[in-house]
């Protein structure tokens, strides 16, 4: 089946990301409305409310250009809102049918006098009734003319032949259609201005519905703030762990990617985007510029979201689980220099009670594990890394901006489980779990949620229609998979669910 070459909302040529074709273009209203969409999901600000069809109308009239502006909207912007859909859903139906015949105010000369003014008398009526808005009934009111006319001339022809008592009659009668028609007239008028009101009535309540969805979705959560930024890999956990620091934004702003990716578990590349997002570097995915603008978080201080203050609690991290750090950012970051440490020293290092590369080289740990060959290798490699300007940074912004100390050994987990100690991401769906759902079977069993695949993932679990790239990334650096059934059996939780 061959693949469309133009993005069908804008145009844009399409490109390949993974497996997932994505739009080239910088001011794609698709890509808009798809941000939209998931910024005002439940997991992200929570607006369930704000239907796809409305962010639709949003985005298309100006109303809206990326989340913040969300918040910034008023009742009467609403309104407005509201009345371009009913007017443009209008235009989209079919034309009605005529609730009536047309009506014919032709005189017919062979009628008599009377009953040529009484059919036209009613014709009118019968117009003004059908009307449904304001001109028709005013068209019909204008045939009320007719009555008068018609009535004038058959006046004028009682009193030509003669009869006086006929054409007073006449008279009478006429004035009584001509009442009649207007009074049909005003009650009509009546009616659709009563029908008006009712409709600015609905549309207000549903404004006001629409707007307070907003309003209430103004008291959030920094971790809801940096998920609705929509960064590359960015997801509920990692946004999580960075929202929990004591000075989340300063860490973000001024830490280091080595550090963001140690406390927010997510790969470095990922890091470095959120940092040039924050530090308004060139650092975004090509589909990530142009659709959330670098001062967002200042639109949403400026537009009365506010989000608690954190709640740190002390973060004591055994030295060896930065040590784990260091070998990962050899690979992923080598031009700063990082040095390969021993998988086997850093390991054993856990039994042990040290906190700084000091601590190791000053009680001879490497010579103590190791053979004497190798030792010297990983002390030579331990200095290395002592005296790199990056790793004393990465330690210092740990401990100003996120409160990190170390401890001697690894902590215990309170419950142990199936997963304690192992870093786990799920990807496709999980039979009879929502993604929150199998997020929170993950941390049940003990295990830490993973936000994409890195060599410091565990496992990564195969639901129903896994993502591509995440496979084939945990097959590249060799990191272990599992069916979704066969990880549900491990755990015993295949005959029940959780759900939320």
């Amino acid at each position: 089946m061959p693949l469309p070459a133009a993005c069908p909302a804008c145009g844009s040529a399409l490109r390949v990301d993974g497996v997932n074709l994505v739009c080239g273009g910088t001011d794609c209203a698709g890509v808009k409305i798809a941000l939209l969409r998931y910024a005002v999901s439940r997991p992200v600000l929570d607006m369930e409310g704000l239907a796809e069809k409305t962010l639709e109308k949003m985005v298309r009239h100006g109303f809206v250009s990326e989340p913040a502006d969300l918040f910034a909207l008023s009742e009467k912007d609403f309104i407005k809102l509201v009345r371009l859909e009913k007017e443009e859903d209008a235009a989209e139906q079919p034309a009605a049918a005529a609730a009536t015949e047309p009506v014919d105010f032709a005189v017919d000369a062979a009628l008599p006098p009377r009953a040529r003014i009484d059919s036209i008398a009613a014709a009118a009526r019968k117009l003004i009734t059908a009307a449904g808005k304001e001109s028709d009934w005013r068209a019909g009111q204008a045939r009320a003319d007719a009555v008068a006319q018609a009535a004038a001339a058959a006046i004028a022809e009682a009193r030509a032949d003669g009869e006086p008592k006929q054409a007073e009659s006449l008279e009478r009668l006429a004035a009584k259609q001509t009442r009649s028609v207007e009074a049909a007239a005003a009650k009509k008028r009546a009616s659709l201005a009563k029908q008006a009101d009712q409709r600015q009535t609905a549309d207000a309540v549903t404004a006001r519905r629409l707007h307070g969805i907003i309003a209430k979705a103004k008291d959030t959560s920094f971790a809801r703030v940096l998920m609705a930024l929509n960064i590359h890999g960015l997801g509920k956990t990692a946004s999580e762990e960075l929202a929990a620091t004591p000075a989340p934004e300063e860490f973000i702003r001024r830490g280091d990617a080595a550090a963001l990716c140690f406390v927010a578990a997510v790969n470095y590349d990922t890091a470095v985007r959120i940092k040039g997002f924050f530090a308004g570097g060139g650092d975004l995915l090509e589909e990530e510029r142009g659709y959330v603008s670098r001062d967002h978080v200042a639109k949403l201080k400026r537009a009365g979201v506010k989000w608690p203050a954190p709640q740190p609690q002390p973060r004591r991290l055994p030295f060896a689980a930065l040590l784990e750090h260091v070998n990962y950012l050899n690979g992923a970051a080598p031009e700063a220099g990082w040095p390969r440490l021993s998988g086997k020293l850093v390991a054993e290092l856990k039994k042990h009670d040290v906190k700084s590369v000091d601590e190791i080289l000053e009680q001879g740990l490497a010579e103590r594990i190791m053979m004497r060959h190798a030792a010297v290798a990983a002390e030579e490699a331990l200095r290395t890394l002592a005296r790199l300007p990056a790793f004393r940074r990465l330690q210092t912004q740990l401990a100003k901006y996120v409160g990190v100390e170390w401890s001697a050994a690894a902590p215990q987990p309170a419950a142990a489980g199936r997963l304690a100690g192992k870093s786990v991401l799920v990807t496709g769906k999980l039979a009879g779990f929502t993604r929150e759902g199998a997020q929170e079977l993950v941390k049940k069993h003990g295990g830490t949620v993973a936000s994409g695949v890195s060599a410091k993932t565990s496992l990564v679990v195969l639901g129903d229609k896994p993502g591509g790239s995440k496979v084939e990334k945990a097959e590249k650096l060799g990191v272990a998979t599992m069916a979704g059934d066969d990880f549900l059996q491990m755990l015993g939780e295949d005959g029940g669910a959780v759900t939320a």
